[in-house]
């Protein structure tokens, strides 16, 4: 029996990963599955550059604006939500496209993570500050503290638990186990660093141009302790927050600098992680790209 089929867009925040799927997705009337973290929730629209209301009921693109910010959502049941979705979409003879810069979500989902016994024991290690245990990680295991923002908690306690429980650093441990769960078509939209940047720079004004600081004092007028949820720990939000409470303007080039230090941890998974991806640059293989996904849908 052939494996499922799925078209994949990877790489980093600001790479147009979501312009090129609806382009695709017009191009060869495909379905689209949102997978990134934060742009699941209702709630969180201008921070997290979500598409607009109207192309997501156009394109009608699955896990996005899809739950609440008080409802649970982890990597355990995106990986569940979205295993449904592509059951449902192969029924019906549709290839759907995964696009989004959650890099640890799309992995689970196409190498298909065994996450039913992630422990949930987190005591050992409760006293450590985030510097203290991204420290920690970075000693026993490099390559994986690399991947997990500082301020990810849950993430670095899950790794230093799996090296305590199994011996071995999560990252040699993926990579002995996981093996492709499906026939991915990996695309890599690629730029250069400097347009890269320039570009997070610019989407970084455009947010707060549009209306950030509003959308979170809206939150706040509704619940002040919104800020403790795990929603807004996607980045900026923890900023716009303290620019509010703290009667101060939002340090725009802080921000900045945060989404550019993660892109170019996103760069460095994509291409460490994935050894056959299609690298697509606009204007420059669109035809050939085109080619590709034609012979890659009908094989």
């Amino acid at each position: 029996m052939s494996m499922k089929k799925l078209i994949v867009i990877v790489g980093p925040t600001s790479s147009k990963k979501t312009q090129l799927a609806l382009q695709l997705a017009r191009d060869f009337n495909l379905p689209i599955i949102n997978t990134d973290a934060f742009q699941v929730y209702k709630e969180l629209n201008i921070g997290t550059n979500k598409p607009d209301k109207k192309t997501i009921k156009e394109y009608d693109i699955q896990l996005i604006d899809h739950i609440s910010i008080y409802d649970e959502w982890n990597i355990a049941v995106f990986q569940k939500q979205a295993q449904r979705i592509i059951d449902k979409y192969h029924k019906e003879k549709k290839i759907p496209i995964l696009v989004g810069g959650s890099n640890l979500y799309v992995d689970a989902l196409i190498k298909n993570y065994d996450l039913s016994s992630s422990s949930k024991r987190s005591h050992d290690y409760e006293d450590l500050s985030n510097e203290q245990l991204h420290t920690l990680l970075s000693k026993l295991d490099k390559q994986e503290a690399s991947r997990i923002p500082i301020n990810n908690r849950k993430r670095l306690i899950r790794a230093l638990q799996i090296i305590k429980e199994t011996n071995q650093p999560k990252s040699k441990k993926d990579s002995q186990k996981h093996s492709y769960a499906y026939d991915c078509f990996i695309i890599y939209p690629e730029m250069d660093r400097k347009h890269l940047y320039d570009q997070i720079n610019q989407n970084v004004k455009a947010m707060i141009n549009s209306g950030w600081k509003d959308e979170v004092i809206k939150l706040l007028s509704k619940d002040p302790n919104v800020f403790k949820l795990n929603a807004f720990k996607a980045i900026g939000y923890g900023d716009v927050y303290q620019a509010i409470i703290n009667k101060k303007e939002i340090n725009i080039d802080e921000i900045a600098k945060r989404t550019r230090h993660y892109a170019k941890r996103q760069v460095t998974w994509c291409l460490n992680q994935y050894k056959n991806l299609f690298k697509y640059q606009k204007d420059v293989n669109n035809t050939h790209l085109q080619q590709e996904i034609k012979k890659f849908l009908h094989d």
